[in-house]
C-alpha cells in the first residue's frame, strides 16, 4: 500500500514538472524536510512571541530588538559569505572546507569583536550598564555561534536535507526554549543573554554533532577563501541596511514603536522564511549544472512559483487581525502594518536568482546587486522613516523587498 501511494506521488510530481520546468522530486525530496524544519521554528517564534508579548514590556522588547540588530550590524564585519562558499564547495566534492571554514570564521571574528566591545564601552561610558553588559556577551558568543552555524550549509552541500532540518530544528528550539523561559523575568537583558550565549552553545554542539555523523570527506576547495571574502563584502552591505530599518525605527521613534514594527514584520517574516527554503534546495543543485542553463531557466520558474506566495499573502491579509486579537491584544496597532508587509512574501523568490549567481561565482552581477539593492535601501529607510515613521518604514520595506525580486532577475538573464 505505501509502495504504491509513493509510486502514485511520484508520478505526479513528475507530470507537474511539464508545468513547473523543474525537478519536483528533487524539491519534493529537499523541501519537505525543510519545510517541516521551518515549520518547528515558526511555531517556536510564535510561542516566544506570545511568551513576550504576555510578559515583556513594550519598552523592554524594544531594547531586545534594537541590541540584537547592532550585533548583527557588527556581526557583518566578519567573514559571513563562508557559508554560501561552504555549500558550493561541498556540492563540488570538497568536504573538508567546512573545518576549514569554521577555523577561518573564528579567525577573522576580530573586527566584530573589537566594534562590539567598542559599543558596549560607549554604553558603559555613558552610565548604560545594563546595554554594555548585553553588547559585551553578543560580543563573545556570535564568533562561536556564527562559525559553528556553518554546519547547516555543510549539509545543504551534502543535499543532506534531512539531517538539515533535523539538527537546525533541534537547535533552534533549544534556544527558542532558553529565551522563552528568560522571557518570564520581563528583562531584556536576560533575553539577549538566552538569545547570544544560549544560541551560541546550542549551535556549537549541533556543530560537534553533524561532523560527528557526517564526517567531512574530500579536500579544501582552493576556491573558496578569496570567493568567501569577495561574498563577505557583499554581505557587509546586505546586514548593515537589513538593520537599518530597525534602527531607525528605534532612533526616530524609540523603544514601543520599535516593539510594534517587530511584532508587524514578524509573522509575514516567517512565511518568507518557507519560501525562502527552496533557494537552500536549490543552492546546490545549481552548483553542478551549467550556468546557460540555470541562467535560461530560473525566471519562468520562479513567476510560476509566485502564486504560491499569493496565495500565502491572501490568507494572511484575512487572518491578521484575528491572530492578533487571539494572542497578541497588547500589539493590535501592528494590524495594519503588518497587512501590508505580507505582500514582501513574494521578495523572497529573488533569493532563487541570486542563489544561482552564488553558485556559480558570478561575482560582478552580485557586487552591483550589493551596492544597487543596499544603496536605495539605505537612501529610502532614511527618508521615509524619518518622515513618516512606522509607515514610512512600511513602505521602505516594501519597496526594497520589490528591488530584491527583480533586480537579481535582471543580473541573471545578463549575466555570462
Amino acid at each position: 500500500m505505501v509502495s504504491e501511494l509513493r509510486r502514485h506521488a511520484i508520478k505526479a510530481l513528475r507530470w507537474a514538472e511539464q508545468f513547473t520546468k523543474t525537478d519536483m522530486l528533487y524539491l519534493a525530496r529537499g523541501g519537505f524536510w525543510l519545510f517541516l524544519g521551518q515549520v518547528s521554528a515558526a511555531a517556536a517564534a510564535f510561542g516566544l512571541s506570545v511568551a513576550i508579548a504576555r510578559f515583556v514590556s513594550p519598552e523592554n522588547f524594544g531594547s531586545y530588538k534594537f541590541l540584537i540588530s547592532i550585533g548583527s550590524v557588527f556581526g557583518a564585519l566578519s567573514l559571513t559569505g563562508l557559508g554560501t562558499t561552504l555549500v558550493r564547495a561541498v556540492a563540488r566534492g570538497y568536504g573538508g572546507t567546512v573545518r576549514a571554514a569554521f577555523t577561518e570564521s573564528l579567525r577573522w571574528s576580530w573586527p566584530s569583536v573589537l566594534a562590539t566591545l567598542i559599543a558596549a564601552g560607549y554604553y558603559l561610558f555613558r552610565g548604560n550598564e545594563a546595554y554594555a553588559l548585553c553588547l559585551a556577551v553578543i560580543a563573545l558568543a556570535a564568533p562561536i555561534a556564527n562559525a559553528a552555524a556553518l554546519y547547516g550549509p555543510y549539509l545543504s552541500g551534502l543535499k543532506d536535507f534531512y539531517r538539515n532540518a533535523t539538527y537546525w530544528s533541534s537547535a533552534n528550539l533549544a534556544t527558542t526554549a532558553m529565551i522563552i523561559a528568560a522571557a518570564f523575568s520581563g528583562s531584556f537583558v536576560w533575553l539577549v543573554i538566552a538569545a547570544a550565549a544560549g544560541g551560541g552553545a546550542s549551535t556549537l554542539v549541533t556543530y560537534a554533532l553533524v561532523l560527528r555523523r557526517r564526517p567531512p570527506r574530500g579536500g579544501v576547495d582552493p576556491e573558496a577563501p578569496g570567493y568567501s571574502r569577495h561574498l563577505s563584502l557583499i554581505n557587509l552591505l546586505d546586514t548593515v541596511t537589513g538593520q537599518a530599518d530597525k534602527l531607525l525605527v528605534y532612533h526616530f521613534l524609540g523603544p514601543v514603536a520599535m516593539a510594534v514594527y517587530a511584532f508587524a514584520v514578524g509573522v509575514p517574516d516567517q512565511f518568507r522564511a518557507l519560501i525562502k527554503s527552496g533557494a537552500r534546495i536549490a543552492a546546490p543543485k545549481f552548483s553542478e549544472q551549467k550556468f546557460e542553463d540555470v541562467r535560461q531557466g530560473t525566471a519562468s520558474k520562479v513567476f510560476r512559483f509566485a502564486a504560491i506566495a499569493v496565495g500565502a499573502a491572501a490568507v494572511y491579509i484575512v487572518a491578521a487581525p484575528f491572530i492578533f486579537r487571539t494572542f497578541f491584544p497588547a500589539y493590535l496597532a501592528a494590524v495594519p502594518y503588518s497587512q501590508v508587509l505580507s505582500l514582501s512574501m513574494l521578495s523572497a523568490l529573488g533569493l532563487v536568482p541570486l542563489a544561482a549567481l552564488q553558485a556559480h561565482a558570478k561575482q560582478a552581477a552580485l557586487y552591483r546587486y550589493s551596492v544597487t539593492a543596499n544603496l536605495l535601501q539605505l537612501a529610502t529607510s532614511v527618508i521615509l522613516i524619518g518622515s513618516f515613521g512606522l509607515w514610512g518604514a512600511v513602505a521602505s520595506t516594501l519597496v526594497n523587498r520589490t528591488l530584491a525580486l527583480l533586480l537579481p532577475l535582471h543580473l541573471l538573464r545578463r549575466a555570462r
